[in-house]
């Protein structure tokens, strides 16, 4: 068989359907983005604009449907969640997902503070929806969420305001929720608890994705633990000397951390807290793991149900740390890079 010039041959046509067809059959990528408290599609400008140049294949899509319920006061989480569902499966159906014969979709998502939360809750409604057709799970990137919750540990009095959640609990859950406080009277599993179970489904689907990365800023957000927002509850981090002639640096951890300081497993007490169940309450799901056990992370700063830390610890996280030293107009928003809540050298810096 002697060589031919496949761009000139008659093979040229052939092989061009073929290559048409190999890319047709390539799995497209879609990109979520979900906002916080108070935030909105808009907040993802930054990210959008750079990662339009980095992955031009990929469709981006924030969010649009959530400012409403999750503004601040607004709805639950779990509420939230269904919402987003909502607007992933129709995004995904417009892609083609379910259509027969199409190729394969993967999804990829971002979320900002209590976004990243509503993503771990929407993938089990967006399975449910989609069933077969569910995607392959690429990368689950959180930035400055609070995995473990926000409540605030006996050494931080700074954040001690966190932990009035609970008078807020009579308008909505969500600031419960999100300080760990809901669920204790009627002997229910804390919804973040939920989440973070390990024989449960948003467990199994957090799973799925190829990798997970949460960032999360070493100091200075005067809402996130650092413990909770980089899920490494022992681990402690000191900002160098280096960081203050730059204005910011991070730490990556691409390996397993311990749950507890000197221990791969959490070793706490039982409590029933400020807030715990009352004799003869209703028990609701979750009630056989009942009293829950809390314990305070390394650094004092934040107080989370013990359970909870040990079972998001089993999967490999790529844990980013950023320190920030210059002065912040919004440190909360700066892996976010919110644009009109920043200075413009903190802009910059983001």
């Amino acid at each position: 068989v002697g060589r031919c010039d496949p761009h000139t041959s008659e093979l040229a046509p052939a092989l061009g359907v073929m290559t048409a067809f190999a890319e047709d059959r390539a799995p497209r990528e879609v990109c979520f983005f979900v906002h916080g408290i108070s935030g909105a599609g808009s907040d993802w400008e930054t990210w959008l604009d750079v990662l339009a140049e980095r992955r031009p294949a990929w469709r981006l899509v924030p969010l649009q449907s959530l400012a409403a319920a999750a503004r601040f006061l607004g709805e639950p989480l779990e509420a939230c969640a269904k919402l987003a569902a909502v607007e992933i499966v129709a995004t995904l159906r417009a892609e083609g997902i379910d259509r027969p014969g199409a190729p394969r979709v993967k999804a990829h998502f971002v979320g900002h503070s209590m976004g990243g939360i509503i993503i771990r809750g929407a993938l089990l409604e967006v399975e449910r929806a989609l069933g077969d057709s569910f995607p392959v799970l690429g990368h689950y990137l959180s930035l400055s969420t609070p995995h473990l919750g926000v409540r605030a540990g006996r050494r931080a009095p700074r954040s001690w305001w966190r932990n009035l959640g609970w008078i807020t609990k009579p308008l909505t859950p969500q600031l419960t929720q999100l300080t760990v406080q809901d669920g204790e009277r009627c002997r229910r599993l804390p919804y973040l608890a939920e989440l973070a179970r390990r024989d449960g489904p948003h467990w199994e689907l957090l799973q799925r994705f190829e990798s997970r990365t949460c960032a999360t800023l070493s100091r200075g957000d005067p809402l996130i633990p650092v413990a909770s927002g980089a899920v490494a509850p022992a681990m402690r981090w000191r900002r160098s000397q280096e960081c203050d002639g730059l204005g910011w640096e991070f730490d990556l951890w691409d390996a397993a951390v311990p749950v507890s300081e000197g221990s791969s497993t959490v070793s706490s007490h039982t409590t029933t807290d400020d807030d715990s169940a009352t004799a003869g309450s209703e028990a609701g799901p979750g009630a056989e793991l009942w009293p829950l056990r809390w314990r305070a992370s390394a650094d004092g700063a934040c107080w989370f149900p013990a359970a909870t830390a040990t079972d998001l610890c089993r999967l490999p996280w790529q844990r980013i740390v950023v320190s920030f030293s210059r002065r912040a107009k919004s440190a909360h928003v700066f892996l976010l890079g919110k644009s009109r809540e920043q200075f413009p050298e903190e802009h910059r810096l983001s």
